[in-house]
């Protein structure tokens, strides 16, 4: 939260390049593998050349300003872009996002607050963590059907695409039918019967974390009042 507060507060090289400084310093000392944080991050890259483009172009037409200065300002934008996957993708490595929705739910339960509402949302998104890793589980089982039957696979991504995109109506029909078994199920277990729900593995919130909680909080007051 520190990390990007004070990253959307920059708006110079310098301050870019302590933040990448900071990101090098924080895999190194909490080992965070980079090879995970760049496969992770990988599509972004791919795709932030042809957006800077797209920016430059836009700015061109509508701006007047000459194109050295839409040059620099772009440049500026993708390195804070960049940063922040990064950052993001080292939280995501150290964190699951199980845990996080855990944590969430934790404080949520701890304020005795009836609204169902927030309670599906937290459920929302419980489902979607289980039923896309599912969903790829259910690809990968087909395309090794296909090579256990001795069907000629290419390996061109487009190719692929296109496959999985012929297995889309029978992935929909398996999907919805596994989410009316968890519908019924949860029905029988009493779901929204009891508000707020129980969390299975709370997070413990102890004198440490009210700490750390206590410095960001005083940062970002004063970062905001020294901007």
């Amino acid at each position: 939260m520190v990390y990007l507060f004070s990253l959307f507060s920059t708006e110079t090289g310098t301050g870019y390049g302590l933040h990448f400084f900071a990101i090098i310093l924080a895999g190194l000392f909490l080992r965070v593998p980079y090879v995970s944080v760049i496969l992770r991050i990988r599509p972004i890259i791919t795709f932030l050349p042809v957006m800077t483009a797209i920016y430059c172009l836009v700015s061109l037409v509508i701006t007047p300003d000459p194109l050295i200065v839409i040059f620099q300002l772009a440049l500026l934008a993708l390195a804070k872009i960049v940063l922040m996957v990064m950052g993001t993708s080292i939280f995501l490595e150290l964190v699951s996002s199980a845990e996080l929705i855990d944590a969430l739910r934790t404080l949520w339960f701890r304020l005795k607050l009836k609204w169902r509402p927030v309670e599906d949302l937290f459920q929302l998104f419980d489902l979607t963590l289980r039923f896309f890793p599912m969903v790829m589980e259910e690809v990968k089982a087909l395309m090794g059907m296909e090579k256990a039957l001795g069907i000629e696979t290419s390996r061109s991504r487009w190719t692929q695409i296109k496959k999985v995109a012929e297995y889309l109506p029978t992935l929909v029909v398996i999907c919805i039918h596994r989410a009316e078994q968890i519908g019924l199920a949860m029905e029988g277990r009493g779901y929204g019967k009891v508000l707020p729900r129980t969390v299975a593995w709370p997070v413990h919130f102890g004198l440490w974390d009210g700490i750390i909680l206590m410095v960001a909080l005083f940062f970002i007051t004063g970062r905001t009042f020294i901007v």
